[in-house]
């Protein structure tokens, strides 16, 4: 039997970085809540909250904006983007099972690499960067 919240076929991905801009008419919540939303509604099957564009960036966390956005949706995928090697693996592994929780088996992490294992790791490299792997 089919997963009705897993679409045969290829899924389509959004992308949404975690970014708190000061200088936004309205708070993050707000705008944050009304992309979600809009994404879900136009048949996105999964969100990518990402880190900034670079790391000066004032970032919020991923999973926190994830755990924020989790119970305004009701099938989008929701997918944090996460460091390969967390500081504390411990950590991070409890913060993606509370999310997975909170939005009733929907979470997922990203988690980005650079294709020569030693290179160092760009602050955000593209789709085609063979040292990407995602988990949902």
């Amino acid at each position: 039997m089919s997963d009705p919240k897993r679409p045969p076929g290829p899924l389509l991905f959004a992308a949404l970085p975690a970014v708190h801009d000061p200088r936004a008419p309205e708070p993050w919540p707000g705008l944050f809540t009304r992309a979600v939303l809009d994404a879900e509604l136009a048949g996105i099957d999964a969100l990518v909250v990402e880190h900034g564009a670079d790391r000066t960036d004032p970032a919020l966390d991923p999973v926190v904006v994830l755990a924020h956005l989790a119970p305004r949706t009701y099938r989008l995928g929701l997918v944090a983007e996460m460091p390969a090697a967390p500081d504390a693996p411990q950590g991070a592994a409890r913060e993606l099972a509370s999310l997975d929780a909170i939005s009733g088996g929907r979470a997922g992490r990203l988690v980005r690499g650079p294709a020569d294992p030693h290179a160092p790791a760009a602050p955000h490299s593209g789709p085609t960067d063979h040292g990407t792997a995602l988990t949902w």
